[in-house]
């Protein structure tokens, strides 16, 4: 193993061209202005440590087996393409970061501030779609920018799991008293385009947390979790403090699973757009197996909403908390004794969380690793402002 220390483009340049799978790359605090990564090796992994270093702009192009860890990427707007192998760790995103036709890759322990988003595009033209990807443990925060775009987007990708991240409120630009240029946002979209639908896609041990105050006097659709495709499965996630809409599924000839979650302050207020409620489940194919069962305070504002009604769906065991509007199907009505608020997926990740038992974002934005290690953001960023997320979930739970 050898390690390379650089401080200047030139450096990293050449530190590049002669690293091999198990070598270190240490550019922290070096300036290293617009750069673009294209090492790849055919296995291993090159890691390489940019703490309190400085890009003006940060693109990945056919790039194979890189690790970047405590990594600023800078704003802007930037495509990414061809990548396969490789991870960011404890870092910040700022950009837009497009990804295209890339595959088996990591974000773990990062935080997605101020304009930064993922969207990972493909298209009759952009094929393969994105593969093999795991979002986990990360942060979503606004940083105090005002966005016009959802946090976390992705077309036709196959094998996507988020896990145990932690979203903020999303601020929109929205023109009051029109449909809006950005009328509806989301904090995970993800949808089929021509030639791919998504497939294999799960969402689990996320918390999300908006105000509601703010998102009714814009009158805006905003949903946490927004899903087509095969093979989904939604649990365990936290939905507070959140205008007309919570989870959103519309499944193709396969199965999903929503179950374990809760839902909270999923109320109307005159919002523009209502998807239905805190759970609107979709099948328009009419050959969809769609589970929603132990799920905790839903709010249901309009039943189930669109699409045909001749899928198989199994809805049971949910605790209604309350209905408003709208006609209530009779197989939305929970079993008796159900107690589908006891000890289900929510209430272990909160638990988890606040025990110190597994990974969590505290309200200051530190990451707490499972055990009690703090970890600090990269060198030279302030920490986050409080939004008192878990102090809400308590009283609720």
């Amino acid at each position: 193993m050898t390690t390379y220390t650089v401080a200047t483009a030139a450096d990293l340049t050449a530190a590049l061209s002669s690293a091999v799978a198990g070598d270190i790359i240490d550019g922290s605090g070096g300036s290293f202005g617009s750069y673009t990564f294209s090492k790849s090796i055919p296995s291993g992994f090159i890691e390489l440590d940019f703490d309190g270093a400085t890009f003006t702009r940060f693109t990945l192009s056919g790039a194979q087996g890189l690790n970047f860890n405590r990594t600023v990427v800078p704003s802007g707007s930037v495509t990414w393409n061809l990548n396969s192998r490789w991870g960011f760790y404890n870092s910040d995103i700022r950009s837009f970061t497009t990804l295209r036709r890339s595959s088996d890759f990591t974000f773990q322990y990062c935080r997605y501030l101020g304009s930064g988003k993922l969207h990972l595009e493909a298209s009759a033209s952009i094929t393969p779609a994105c593969s093999d990807i795991m979002i986990d443990c990360c942060y979503f925060d606004m940083d105090g920018a005002q966005r016009s775009h959802d946090w976390f987007e992705a077309q036709g990708v196959q094998n996507l799991t988020i896990q145990n991240c932690r979203f903020g409120p999303l601020w929109i630009k929205y023109d009051v008293g029109t449909s809006g240029t950005y009328a509806h946002v989301d904090a995970i979209q993800i949808y089929n385009t021509p030639g791919h639908t998504p497939d294999g896609i799960t969402i689990k041990d996320n918390y999300f947390w908006d105000d509601v105050n703010l998102q009714q006097q814009v009158g805006l659709w905003v949903i946490p979790i927004n899903v087509q495709g095969r093979n989904v499965t939604i649990t365990g996630n936290t939905i507070s403090g959140l205008s007309s809409n919570g989870i959103m599924v519309n499944p193709v000839d396969n199965l999903a699973v929503v179950s374990g979650n809760l839902s909270v302050n999923a109320q109307t207020n005159g919002a523009v757009g209502g998807s239905g409620g805190a759970l609107r489940l979709l099948d328009n194919s009419g050959a969809t197996t769609i589970v929603a069962e132990d799920n905790s305070y839903i709010f249901i504002t309009g039943g189930l909403v669109g699409g045909s009604r001749a899928g198989n769906r199994v809805i049971s065991r949910n605790d209604l908390a309350w209905v408003a509007g709208g006609s209530l199907i009779s197989d939305f009505v929970p079993d008796a004794g159900g107690n589908a608020d006891q000890g289900q997926a929510w209430q272990q990740r909160i638990s988890g969380m606040l025990d110190g038992s597994q990974d969590a974002w505290l309200d200051n934005g530190t990451l707490r690793l499972a055990g009690g290690t703090v970890v600090e953001p990269p060198a030279g960023l302030p920490a986050m402002p409080p939004n008192g997320l878990l102090n809400i979930v308590v009283t609720v739970g």
